[in-house]
């Protein structure tokens, strides 16, 4: 229920029975979805109009921050809006939902040239805040979506109203591809662990063992699709791993752990190349050190 005078957003992150077109990710047609309609159910404070042109300019023209991912939905609506910059982010503040939650709130402007920016309790402020705004971020459920934000941004028009822009972010998980998965038919692992520079020897366990197969495979399928794609790493220095499935009738997956300075797993899988890899929890990481004795 949306009641009149109240912002309110769809609090579910589940759509189903989706058709997805032929080559379209069924993850992608979720997040578009799910924005659409939380963009939909969004009410701005009372008074509000609703601006049908595109808006422009340096404070409003674009969202007050953008995740560095492909795999990014941005939806977004303005209105005109009763109030000043303060009162009205005050409102969106005090009239979100339960399950929002505030993660950043910034101030946008500029100060005079050629002088020093005013300072507040020791620290440089804004002379001439040009637009204020704050981000909520949602929950989200099942496999399909990783994040989802709320972007309330305003900035004057006049004395008495404010241009009020709310941008809904929401990042998907590309579907990981059937050929990335470890196949129930692999029969053994070898796990490697690179400890300093590319000279060091490595450390290098084998195991046919049929429960630790299983247990480390159980861990890199659970992995999800980074969105974020691979990390470079020209320098191949620092800690690193591989760890490497076979067996006579499974097709062979190694899964490749950068180094810390660089970040990241990747799966490569001969004949299909290699996919970012997205390791909850370092999961994955941790079984190896513990099967080589490398931490």
């Amino acid at each position: 229920m949306v009641l009149a005078g109240c912002s309110a957003l769809a609090s579910s992150s589940r759509t189903s029975t989706l058709k997805t077109p032929p080559g379209v990710d069924p993850h992608r047609l979720e997040a578009q979805v799910n924005a659409a309609a939380l963009l939909a159910s969004y009410r701005p404070p009372p008074g509000s109009v609703r601006l049908a042109s595109a808006l422009k300019g340096p404070w409003i023209g674009k969202p007050p921050s953008s995740q560095a991912t492909s795999e990014l939905i941005d939806v977004t609506r303005a209105w005109r809006t009763p109030g000043n910059m303060v009162s009205v982010i005050a409102w969106a503040k005090a009239h979100a939902e339960r399950h929002w939650r505030v993660v950043e709130t910034g101030d946008s402007g500029q100060n005079p040239k050629g002088k020093a920016p005013p300072m507040r309790n020791g620290h440089p402020i804004i002379a001439e805040v040009k637009s204020r705004d704050v981000t909520f971020s949602l929950p989200v459920h099942g496999s399909a979506l990783e994040s989802r934000q709320v972007l309330v941004s305003v900035a004057a028009r006049g004395t008495r109203e404010v241009t009020l822009r709310v941008d809904i972010q929401v990042v998907w998980i590309p579907t990981r591809p059937i050929w990335s998965y470890v196949s129930r038919a692999a029969t053994s692992l070898t796990a490697t662990v690179w400890t300093g520079t590319s000279r060091v020897v490595p450390t290098t366990k084998t195991s046919s063992d049929p429960s630790t197969v299983a247990s480390l495979r159980k861990l890199v399928n659970a992995m999800s699709v980074s969105t974020v794609g691979l990390t470079s790493c020209p320098e191949d220095v620092g800690q690193r791993f591989s760890l490497e499935f076979k067996g006579p009738n499974a097709h062979q997956v190694t899964v490749s752990g950068l180094t810390a300075e660089c970040g990241g797993i990747s799966i490569i899988v001969p004949g299909h190349g290699r996919l970012g890899m997205w390791d909850a929890g370092a999961r994955v990481v941790s079984a190896v050190e513990a099967l080589t004795g490398v931490k």
